[in-house]
Formats: C-alpha cells, structure tokens, sequence
C-alpha cells in the first residue's frame, strides 16, 4: 500500500505540472524561460525516479531504456555546462537547449506504458 502510495504520488507530481489541457507538452523557449536550472533539474530527477522504479518493474523495453539513458546522458553534460555558464547560480535562467532536452527525456518517460 505504501508503494502504491508513493508511486501515485510520483506520478501526480509529474503530470500535474506538465498537464497543459490542450495546449502542446513541450515548452517553447519563450513560455519556459521563467525555468531556473533548478527548477529543470527537478522536473528531470522526478522523471527519472519514475524511470527507475518503471524499470525496477520491468515495464522499461531495451530500446525505450537506450533512448532514456542516452537523452539522460546529452542532458547531464549540458546542465553541467549551463551551471558552469552561470557561474553555479542555480536560480539563473535554463538555456532554451537544456530545456528541450529535458522536455525530450521527460516525454520519453511519459510515452512507457504502463
């Protein structure tokens, strides 16, 4: 019961935010500038623990897991160049490329079936 319970709440914390009605899931870099680099690494850690406990289940296929890893990996690199960009202030703007990268891993995980 207490793992249902925290899986729902993972997955509330995730699609509430991301939840836009109609409107298109992937953050354009006008609407999304307001992210700071904090904000994004949040959104991509909570994502990724979905995607450790998906994958813990065996819900994760060997491709779908490639694709995440590999888009995790493009992201790592360029979050630690946008902190080194500005200067390790984590509340500065998140640069439209991170942003995309995120909104492409987020998306990856939202798209595994359940």
């Amino acid at each position: 019961m207490k793992t249902y319970l925290i899986c729902l709440l993972l997955a509330i914390g995730i699609v509430c935010p991301l939840s836009t009605g109609c409107a298109t899931t992937k953050p354009t870099p006008q609407g999304a500038a307001y992210l700071a680099l904090y904000d994004t690494a949040q959104l991509v850690d909570s994502a990724m623990r979905t995607y450790g406990v998906a994958c813990a289940s065996g819900k994760v296929s060997g491709p779908e897991q490639e694709k995440i890893d590999s888009a995790h990996a493009r992201y790592r690199i360029a979050f630690r160049e946008a902190v080194k960009v500005a200067r390790y202030n984590w509340n500065s703007a998140s640069p439209a490329s991170l942003i995309a990268l995120s909104s492409d891993i987020i998306q990856a995980i939202g798209a595994i079936k359940k």
